[in-house]
């Protein structure tokens, strides 16, 4: 499934059997004009063809690369070979035919189909693929036909029998094609071993859960990022774990964005290709890497549907985040920073007492990125947002049981850039805060079934807010709530039907329109004619 065996140990010494035993994809490192054979495949004498002739298996009957000798299918062959060349068939269809990528080129042996080599790799691996001749008919540096090598049975893996066949032939299948497209071994990522092999396994690791989402075999490899999530995202301990990354962007621009990527890969490089396809979309990949974090809160006993990745994440570890970027609010604190590349840090702050808060995010060298925070309120909910780097932001008032987690991306490629965020606290200033800025239009016809529009400022949390009517003489013509649900401190523009302006049948005149905001209120005129 994944490159290059001897250069991928985990940076955590607690997964480095769960990573070894996936790491299966075997890079060429070889010149574009020297196309040759570099593995020497098995030899096998039994073959099966699948009735679609996509795939091509090869096994054996006796031995210790044997498979087990049971026969129910309607071709005559082991059914471990009959499942396999199903599944393979079953891959072949979702990959290309619904999402759109180029089958693999052909490696003229023994016809067109994919070789799948069927031996007794006795928990090695899940499987290996070899790159094994250039396409030489391309100008691309790395791009190869291929072959795999698949356990006889899948009795000594996490994910057992028919299950670990079916994700590993999903995971490897993608691998062949990937190998048709091109790959880039360097590609000026710090830290990023190998190249682009992050992204290709990325792929492979998302693609055996869009193809089988009842094996979930990646929950193996989740806590090499929840465990340690400050990494720059290409590093190599993410290989496996940041499938569900891909897929969380997949599910923002649609999955079948991701072969045009894989087109963009034949002239640069994976990151490159994947930016440009989510500019097109209007974000980037610090933006959806800073969501993605955030997100990741919601796991384990936190989950919340909501919020969380998937319905898998009710599974998945809990977020770590280090001592040092916590804290119990009782002097304020100071959060400093460095963040590697492309990396993203959370922090966390606990309430005790009631306050008044502000925060604010600032870059102080090599700037840029992104940054999001999630505001916690005990027994009211969670609210998110964006947050503009320098941007200060009110929280209102929060107090025991609510938390702060802030989310900061540093978005450069190249080089860490250290941050600060700072909090000030604050009097019971809401009534600047919070506060009805415009009604229009102004003067309104209430004849012309207009809706009455109001500009309103948020500094702090409220909910629904509501919205009196009065007269000049003090008299209340009505009382109206607006289901906004919770907003977070921001400016919005709200929406009075014009039924209910016409429902209360006010006279020409002025009336003054009072809306409350927390426990601000605040007022403008507004002139009717008729």
């Amino acid at each position: 499934m994944p490159l290059n065996a001897q250069n991928t140990a985990p940076e955590m010494g607690d997964l480095q059997s769960r990573m070894n035993i996936k790491h299966d994809l075997v890079l060429p490192g070889l010149p574009k004009e020297s196309p040759q054979v570099l593995y020497q495949r098995p030899v096998l004498p039994q073959v099966y063809n699948t009735a679609e002739g996509h795939f091509q298996l090869h096994y054996t009957n006796t031995g210790t690369d044997a498979v087990a000798q049971v026969y129910t299918n309607p071709d005559g062959v082991p059914d471990f070979i009959y499942e396999a060349g199903r599944c393979a068939e079953r891959v072949y269809r979702l990959l290309i035919d619904t999402l759109g990528f180029q089958p693999p080129p052909s490696d003229g042996i023994d016809g067109d189909a994919t070789d799948i080599y069927v031996k007794n790799l006795g928990g090695s691996a899940y499987a290996y693929t070899y790159p094994e001749n250039e396409v030489t008919a391309t100008p691309r540096l790395y791009d190869y036909t291929a072959y795999t090598v698949i356990d006889n049975d899948y009795y000594e893996y996490f994910t057992a029998g028919l299950n670990g066949l079916r994700v590993t032939l999903a995971h490897e299948y993608f691998h062949v094609v990937q190998l048709g497209y091109n790959w880039w071994q360097s590609n000026n990522l710090p830290g990023a071993t190998n190249g682009d092999t992050y992204f290709l396994e990325w792929c492979s690791t998302w693609f055996e859960e869009r193809a089988y989402p009842e094996v979930n075999d990646y929950y193996n490899y989740m806590s090499a990022y929840f465990y340690m999530p400050t990494s720059s995202l290409w590093s190599s301990s993410y290989w496996y774990a940041l499938g569900p990354f891909l897929r969380s962007v997949l599910d923002e621009v649609g999955e079948k964005r991701l072969a045009p990527v894989w087109e963009g890969i034949k002239t640069t490089t994976a990151f490159a290709a994947l930016e440009t396809m989510l500019k097109d979309q209007q974000t980037s990949v610090a933006t959806c890497w800073n969501q993605f974090c955030r997100r990741s809160y919601y796991t384990g006993a936190r989950y919340e549907m909501r919020w969380a990745l998937s319905t898998d994440a009710a599974d998945f570890p809990l977020l770590q985040i280090a001592g040092a970027n916590q804290a119990l609010i009782g002097n304020l604190p100071q959060f400093p920073a460095t963040i590697q590349p492309h990396a993203t840090i959370p922090f966390r702050v606990l309430f005790n007492r009631d306050l008044y808060l502000s925060f604010q995010t600032s870059v102080n060298a090599n700037g840029g990125g992104a940054a999001s925070y999630l505001l916690s309120k005990y027994l009211i909910g969670d609210v998110h947002n964006q947050l503009g780097l320098g941007e200060k932001i009110y929280t209102g008032k929060v107090g025991y049981g609510d938390s702060l987690l802030i989310f900061v991306t540093n978005s450069s490629l190249t080089t860490a850039a250290s941050y600060t965020i700072s909090f000030q606290e604050h009097q019971d200033s809401s009534g600047v805060l919070n506060r009805l800025l415009a009604i229009y239009p102004n003067p309104i016809n209430t004849n012309a079934d207009q809706d009455l529009l109001l500009k309103i400022r948020v500094g702090g949390i409220v909910t629904d807010p509501a919205l009196q009517c009065f007269d000049l003489a003090g008299r209340e013509i009505f009382t109206t709530r607006l289901n906004t649900g919770l907003l977070i401190p921001g400016t919005y523009t709200l929406t009075l039907p014009a039924a209910t302006l016409r429902n209360a049948q006010l006279t020409s005149g002025v009336f003054l329109m009072q809306m409350q905001l927390g426990g601000t209120r605040s007022a403008q005129k507004m002139v009717v004619i008729k």
